[in-house]
């Protein structure tokens, strides 16, 4: 009976200890916490001019971006809208030319009343797919479909799609052959998409007879994974804005007078398109 006394009296002692170390730290956590907090206080105490004049400051730089950002878009539209008037003119008035002279003008002088119709028709087509397409991209409605590609034949489809673009321009197309592994993971339709409008932009902006390359490198991401970079050089005009500008949307330079159908949305959706693989 005494062993059993002293094995319970010690049992309640262990316990006691055990809840006293318990309490201990959770005091010395309760105080840590005090003390921070106190810290806090008396730091926002005696910064609190400095904290809200940086919290007006950027709030107002937010709204100056918002503004500026809603005033590019509204030069944008308002510059689209005079494009897609000036083509909508264009197809009105050949087809009226060709519905008065259908009985009178020679059969080339008619096909290239329809060849102007076809091409504006593609104009406007390509503008009303690229504002649908970029919407579509910032609203997330286009599901990403990640497999494993050959990327060298996504270039080759984009090149091809641009025929008519390089063709009418002169412009040579010189792809260095990807000798080693061809096959990545990406959203082919989207990486087609990015290859078209950098290729289209390429031309675009080129002189005709000039020369676009594509190349590939290896090189490595942030953690050390193996990639491919692709590099699309041309000999264009170039870019005589911040590099930045190149890809927001709506953004069109002040001194660009002539808008071709992508300004101010091709480069933009290639930016979205490379987010969305990140």
């Amino acid at each position: 009976a005494f062993t059993m006394c002293i094995g319970h009296n010690l049992i309640q002692q262990v316990e006691t200890a055990i809840e006293l170390y318990v309490l201990r730290k959770e005091n010395k956590l309760l105080e840590k916490q005090r003390n921070e907090a106190q810290q806090k206080l008396i730091y926002l105490q005696t910064n609190s001019e400095d904290i809200i004049s940086d919290g007006v400051s950027n709030a107002e730089e937010e709204k100056q971006q918002i503004l500026q950002q809603s005033l590019q878009k509204t030069r944008y539209i308002a510059k689209k809208s005079h494009a897609l008037r000036n083509i909508l003119h264009g197809i009105l008035s050949f087809a009226n030319i060709g519905i008065m002279k259908r009985g009178s003008a020679a059969p080339e002088k008619m096909k290239g009343f329809f060849q102007y119709i076809a091409d504006s028709g593609h104009k406007l087509e390509h503008i009303l797919e690229e504002l649908v397409y970029l919407s579509k991209l910032e609203c997330n409605h286009i599901d990403k479909d990640i497999t494993e590609h050959n990327i060298y034949k996504a270039v080759k489809q984009s090149v091809d799609h641009q025929s008519s673009l390089l063709d009418e321009k002169d412009i040579s197309v010189d792809i260095e052959m990807l000798i080693d592994n061809q096959r990545f993971e990406f959203d082919k339709e989207m990486i087609v998409t990015l290859f078209d409008n950098l290729i289209s932009n390429a031309a675009t902006h080129s002189d005709k007879g000039k020369k676009v390359q594509i190349s590939f490198e290896d090189c490595l991401l942030d953690e050390d994974l193996p990639a491919k970079k692709i590099i699309i050089k041309d000999q264009g005009y170039g870019f005589s804005q911040p590099l930045d500008k190149a890809f927001e949307k709506y953004y069109i330079p002040e001194n660009k007078d002539k808008m071709s159908p992508d300004a101010g949305l091709g480069l933009a959706i290639c930016d979205e398109i490379v987010l969305k693989h990140n």
